[in-house]
């Protein structure tokens, strides 16, 4: 596991471990090309894509979907087109967010689901 990021939980049986890595926030800010614009005196962070942050907020799926594969390739061609600017965190809400009854839904689904979960990871 690279700079020890990442989640271990035990199974039922003690030689069983499951493993979940991770990457650093640096690494997540390459991945997302995160840039910093200094407009007087301020600070402000873009990013050519969405941080995980900013997904995880506004995004009620767990899992790739047909909207966030048009999410993508409408950014690909902005890219290609040299349309595109970084955007910051509240741009990139506006443009991704799902409807407050998806993310509660899935909010309750993944709290439902840890707790069916919980005491076989033990």
């Amino acid at each position: 596991m690279v700079h020890s990021i990442g989640e271990f939980l035990p199974g039922r049986h003690q030689d069983l471990l499951w493993c979940d890595d991770g990457i650093s926030d640096a690494e997540a800010n390459i991945l997302c090309g995160t840039v910093h614009q200094y407009e007087g005196g301020n600070c402000i962070i873009l990013s050519w894509w969405p941080t995980e942050l900013v997904w995880q907020s506004c995004v009620a799926q767990t899992h790739w979907t047909e909207v966030a594969e048009r999410l993508y390739n409408e950014r690909v061609t902005e890219l290609q087109q040299e349309d595109a600017k970084p955007l910051s965190a509240s741009k990139w809400r506006r443009r991704i967010r799902t409807p407050s009854t998806a993310r509660n839904a899935n909010q309750a689904a993944l709290k439902f689901s840890g707790n069916v979960l919980k005491p076989h990871l033990h």
